[in-house]
């Protein structure tokens, strides 16, 4: 399901049952919660409700059945999501095809002791990720700010340390930034593949911003699956040699 932010027709509450399959009840505390577009009440007992209450009932339900995010947390999305439908729908194609918890984590970390102690990793490691641009912190007042790709990226590498994928457990120490001079080639490629046929005009106006943003998500999220798929054929590949050179006993 993805957000269209199409009001479309009119409903009464029973119609807003019945699309939803949520209770008159819940509705009313979504209401209540302020987690609902504004309502349209021609009288006092009467409430007008339209696609958009549908696709954000949708949305909570989602939240709610397929994350087990808590309601406190889904009112503080909400409230961000407010401030841009654009919002609404990325969230919507982020949570649809990936594992969402990355975007709740910070936005920002000032100062490198806050972000080792985040991140888990060790301020040698630190030094190594920030030398191979694969962390890249700005600078405020000769005070290191780390924005939100820095501190999934840092939180991810730290996680992997965790679970023994490291150079301390046999791993190649430079193998990220191997993985990362791979990549660059291919991401300017792949911009020239999707953006390279406009021309500079139709870069410029909002639609094609907002169509850049959405192209983003569905890009990089094409590239993670690809590359999912090679890399479990590619392990099963290297395993299946390794079986098969095994000396027979």
């Amino acid at each position: 399901m993805t957000s269209n932010n199409k009001e479309g027709a009119v409903m009464k509450m029973r119609d807003l049952v019945k699309r939803t399959g949520v209770s008159r009840e819940k509705i009313h505390f979504f209401t209540r919660e302020k987690m609902l577009p504004s309502i349209e009440k021609p009288s006092p007992n009467q409430a007008i409700y339209n696609e958009k209450h549908v696709e954000r009932i949708q949305l909570i339900l989602h939240l709610q059945d397929k994350y087990y995010i808590p309601i406190p947390v889904i009112k503080q999305i909400i409230k961000q999501l407010e401030t841009s439908p654009l919002e609404e729908e990325l969230l919507w194609i982020k949570t649809s095809y990936f594992k969402p918890m990355d975007h709740f984590l910070p936005q920002e970390i000032r100062g490198e002791d806050e972000f080792l102690k985040f991140s888990g990793l060790s301020a040698d490691r630190l030094v190594d990720l920030e030398t191979y641009g694969i962390i890249v912190p700005l600078f405020e007042n000769d005070i290191k700010v780390y924005q939100h790709d820095s501190i999934k990226l840092g939180k991810l590498i730290g996680d992997m340390r965790q679970i023994g994928i490291s150079h301390e457990k046999g791993f190649s120490r430079t193998g990220l930034k191997e993985v990362r001079d791979m990549l660059v080639p291919i991401i300017d490629h792949t911009v020239k593949i999707f953006d390279g046929g406009r021309n500079h005009n139709q870069l410029q106006n909002d639609a094609a911003k907002k169509l850049a943003k959405k192209s983003i998500e569905y890009t990089s999220l094409f590239i993670y699956h690809m590359s999912h798929y090679l890399l479990e054929n590619a392990h099963e590949k290297y395993f299946d040699k390794a079986r098969k050179d095994m000396p027979k006993s």
